[in-house]
Order: C-alpha cells, then sequence, then structure tokens
C-alpha cells in the first residue's frame, strides 16, 4: 500500500471512531492586554549622595502602572539598603511606603520617605565606598501583575540610589591660653577665667563645656585628687578657628578634703567636657602651662567673720549596675540600671552626675568609651539610695587608631561624680560594672571590625568620595519577562522624582504568544 494509501486509511478508521474534538486551553487568567496592571518604579533618588552610617537621608519616587487595568489593592514598597546595586538576603531593610488602592493605567503615584541607614556596615560592604538605597514594589505579593520581574533591579535612577559613605570630619580642641586676674585667691574667693579655645583639625566642632580643674601641684591631672571648680561654655567653632570664653568661678569657702593640706595648685582647662569631638578615655593629656594650665595659689580665707568649719560629708558610692544578656549591636541603644548610694553623713543638695562607660572584659583601667551621662537633679539624702535607668548608645565608629573586632566582649562602668564636683568622705567607691556581655557587627563573619572615624590632618581636607551618579549616555537594563528575556537601551532618567519615565516593559507569557502566532499562521 503507497503513503497516500495509508493515510487515507488512517483518516477513515480515525473518522469511525467518532469526531475530532479540537480542545482551546481558555483564557480567563491570562495576562491579555485589558487583563491586569504592571507596576513598575520610574524614578527614585535619594537626598544626599554622601552620608555616614546611622544618618538618615530622604528617599523620594515614582511608582508606575504600565499595564492596563488599575490596582485594587494597596501595596508596599520596601527600601533596602545593600552592598551592591542588587537587593539580595544579604540587604537591610530600613524603611517601606504604603501606596493606596486605585492606581489607573497610565497613572503615577509619587512618595517621599525619610530613612536611617544601617548604623553599621551591611554585609559584604568593604569592596566599594558605596551603600545602594534600592526599592522592591509589593514584596509580599499582594498585587496580581501581568510582570512582576520589574518590581525591583531595574537601576540607578529607577529603583536604586547610590550613596558613599562620607564619615564625620573630626575636629579636636585645644586650649590655646588660659589666665586669671590674680594668681593669688583666697578660698571663697570669685574668680574670672578667660581662655582660648582652638579647633586645630578639619571638622566643625560642636558646642560643648570646658572643665576647670584643680590638682595639688606636684601631682599629675586626671586623678583622684583633681576637684572640679566650675566650667566655661564653649560655642560652635568651625574647623581651624578659634573662640574666646570667660566665666566667673566662686571656690568653695573650705578646700575639699582632697584639695586639703595644699595651698599650690595646677588649674587645667579640658576643653570638650562634655565628649563631642572625642570619646574616648582617658582624654589627651594637658599641653602644659601657657597653654591649657596655670599655676594657682589659693590661701586660707581670711576675711570671713567667723573661721568656717568642716561638718559631716556625704559618701556616695556606685551600687548594682544591669545590663541586657546580650548579644548588643554597635550602633544601636540598650538601657542600664543602676544604683546610687549615699552611705556618708551629710545630704547631697547639688545634682549629681552619673557616668558610663564602655570598658574591656576585665573592667580594669586603660582605654574606655564614653556611653553617656544622667544627672541626679535633686541631689541624693544622707542614708538613701535611688536607682536609675538611663538608655545608652553604642558608638558607630571608633576612634581613629582605635581597633576592635566583632565579635567582642564588653562591660559597662557607672562612675557617680565622675568629675570630682562634690565634696566626699571617701573617694574609692564611686565606680561598679555590669555582667560581661558580647558586642558585635550584625550580620558579618566575625572577620570584621568596628570602622573608625578619620585622623586628625595636619592640613585642611575637604575631599570627598562621590557616589556613583547617573551619567548622560544610554545604558543597557536587563529585564527578565514571564519566559522571556527584553533588552532596552534606557536612558538615564533626570534626578527629580517628578519627572515621567515610561519603561515599555510589558510582555506576554509564553503560552499567549504561541497561541498568537498560531492564529495569525492560520489566517495567512
Amino acid at each position: 500500500m503507497s503513503s497516500r494509501d495509508r493515510r487515507a486509511a488512517g483518516r477513515r478508521r480515525a473518522w469511525g471512531r467518532g469526531p475530532i474534538i479540537l480542545r482551546f486551553e481558555p483564557l480567563e487568567g491570562r495576562a491579555l492586554l485589558s487583563g491586569l496592571p504592571d507596576l513598575v518604579s520610574s524614578s527614585f533618588a535619594t537626598s544626599t549622595h554622601n552620608s555616614d552610617w546611622g544618618s538618615t537621608v530622604q528617599a523620594e519616587g515614582t511608582i508606575l502602572n504600565q499595564g492596563n487595568a488599575p490596582v485594587g489593592s494597596a501595596f508596599q514598597v520596601a527600601i533596602y539598603a545593600s552592598a551592591t546595586p542588587q537587593i539580595t538576603r544579604n540587604s537591610v531593610q530600613i524603611g517601606d511606603v504604603s501606596i493606596p488602592a486605585g492606581l489607573g493605567p497610565g497613572l503615577s503615584s509619587n512618595y517621599s520617605e525619610t530613612v536611617s541607614l544601617p548604623a553599621t556596615p551591611v554585609p559584604g560592604f568593604g569592596s566599594t565606598a558605596n551603600v545602594y538605597i534600592a526599592t522592591q514594589i509589593d514584596p509580599q505579593g499582594v498585587v496580581t501583575e501581568s510582570n512582576t520581574k520589574n518590581n525591583k533591579g531595574l537601576g540607578i535612577g529607577y529603583d536604586t540610589s547610590a550613596i558613599a559613605i562620607t564619615p564625620q570630619q573630626p575636629a579636636l580642641l585645644q586650649g590655646a591660653s588660659i589666665n586669671v586676674l590674680s594668681n593669688s585667691v583666697q578660698w571663697g574667693d570669685t574668680i574670672q577665667v578667660t581662655a582660648q579655645i582652638r579647633n586645630n583639625a578639619q571638622g566643625n566642632a560642636p558646642a560643648t563645656r570646658a572643665r576647670l580643674v584643680l590638682t595639688p601641684a606636684g601631682q599629675a591631672p586626671g586623678g583622684s585628687a583633681d576637684y572640679t571648680i566650675g566650667n566655661l561654655e564653649v560655642p560652635a567653632i568651625p574647623a581651624w578657628q578659634t573662640a574666646n570664653v570667660q566665666g566667673s568661678i566662686t571656690l568653695p569657702m573650705l578646700p575639699p578634703p582632697t584639695l586639703a593640706g595644699s595651698q599650690n595648685f595646677t588649674l587645667t582647662l579640658v576643653p570638650d567636657a562634655d565628649f563631642q569631638t572625642n570619646n574616648l578615655i582617658p582624654l589627651p593629656a594637658p599641653q602644659g602651662l601657657g597653654k591649657d594650665q596655670l599655676s594657682l595659689q589659693i590661701v586660707p580665707n581670711t576675711t570671713a567673720t567667723t573661721t568656717p568649719v568642716q561638718g559631716p560629708l556625704p559618701d556616695l558610692a556606685a551600687g548594682t549596675l544591669q545590663v541586657p544578656a546580650g548579644p548588643l549591636n554597635w550602633g544601636n541603644s540598650f538601657q542600664v540600671t543602676g544604683t546610687v548610694e549615699n552611705i556618708g553623713q551629710a545630704d547631697v543638695t547639688t545634682p549629681i552626675r552619673v557616668r558610663f562607660l564602655l570598658m574591656g572584659p576585665s573592667g580594669t583601667s586603660g582605654e574606655a568609651l564614653f556611653l553617656g551621662d544622667a544627672m541626679l537633679n535633686n541631689g541624693l539624702k544622707a542614708g538613701y539610695s535611688q536607682q536609675l535607668t538611663q538608655t545608652l548608645k553604642l558608638p558607630n565608629r571608633l576612634p581613629a587608631g582605635l581597633l576592635i573586632g566583632s565579635p567582642t566582649v564588653a562591660r559597662v562602668e557607672m562612675i557617680v561624680d565622675p568629675e570630682h564636683t562634690i565634696a566626699e568622705s571617701f573617694e574609692n567607691n564611686d565606680n561598679s560594672f555590669s555582667a560581661p556581655f558580647v558586642v558585635r557587627i550584625p550580620g558579618n563573619n566575625g572577620t570584621a571590625t568596628v570602622p573608625n572615624t578619620p585622623a586628625v590632618s595636619a592640613t585642611p581636607n575637604s575631599s570627598v568620595t562621590p557616589a556613583v551618579a547617573p551619567t548622560a549616555k544610554s545604558r543597557r537594563v536587563r529585564i527578565t519577562g514571564q519566559g522571556k528575556i527584553v533588552r532596552r537601551n534606557i536612558p538615564v532618567p533626570h534626578q527629580s522624582t517628578t519627572d515621567k519615565v515610561v519603561h515599555g516593559l510589558t510582555a506576554f507569557p509564553n503560552q499567549v504568544n504561541k497561541f498568537v502566532k498560531g492564529v495569525i499562521k492560520n489566517d495567512l
């Protein structure tokens, strides 16, 4: 039998079994031209391209519905910080924006949101100086779209912005001169102090206060024999500039026990008592006589009508100190709870300063980091104790030259009356320590170190590493469609989030493409 006869016989047998039924797959639920919305980010920018970890930036963007149906429900736009332009599992979400329902075809919705960069470097950061702020539309999949592959990863200017991590330049406050009207005074006198403070570094210094500290002659300032007699208000000082400050300081009628028996003292100017420019303790050594120190003689008061007599004194002591069990993250806040006691025989009627430092696990003297001060403004009666709860923040940068790995073990030290402004009967019970805890950078592999502030420069340094910014020429963007790769040369948009940029990103599913091609072929 010939081939034609065999085919004819096969057709007769097939028709004998019944009619051939052609089955067409229903098109309900398919992404046809009139069926579904398609959401894309048509523009995105941040308010700055230079910032530091923990800083706030303004994120502004536009969401375009380039589909053929309105959006039936509200959806979120998630904002991430990432070490790469792409959103990965290592990206850190730093904010989100809610877009209301009803965004129609061809319409756009603008948003503006204040977000904070992570307190410490994101996982994977280090190969470049940039951190990338990127968005993802509808990460929960609330909206049914014709194409979800264009909800993220379009590139800089569309849904991504690059920020160069630029740490704040350091300031360095130094006493340039100090003077009093008379170098020989009596206890109880009011003395006029004038000083000159210089910011000898490339960063601007915020307002702070300068401490005036008495130390018996022959002893090194910075020890337990120090006594603070007053403060001078220091204004904000720009880089490489100088400020003149002055104030009236009234000496106590009687010398405190740590100064009793001495008449010759060193008066030291501590230019940044609030640790606004340097949180490393101990503070730099004084520069010496003629700059931030002078010699001062203080003799007993001979003008008083009655001879002052030293009465009972308070004795402030540090009690228990509780911190979270950890681990704690660098750059984050945490709470501590401590107890302050007055076990002396006299009330403290003036405010009491309580200082918190971050120490090594041994708690021994050495380098420490200033975390914050708390004030007991009502003083403390003899025989009483007071519990205080204070919120502290771990720094996100360490002073230049100080290297601390992550994770590490640390403790918090609490010091009562750290500046020695209150005359006490005993001084060696003013501090206590917390239990050890772990401090870490979240998301790193254990080999990272906490970033440092820049070193003080001998000359002004205004160089800033710019972030990667869009260029004027076109670039190739790869958009993954449903089963299809669409490539287009897309010009970089303007930085304004109000500019409308239409993306031609609509793509049919493969099944619909094949069906349309088949219909067209049969019609020809």
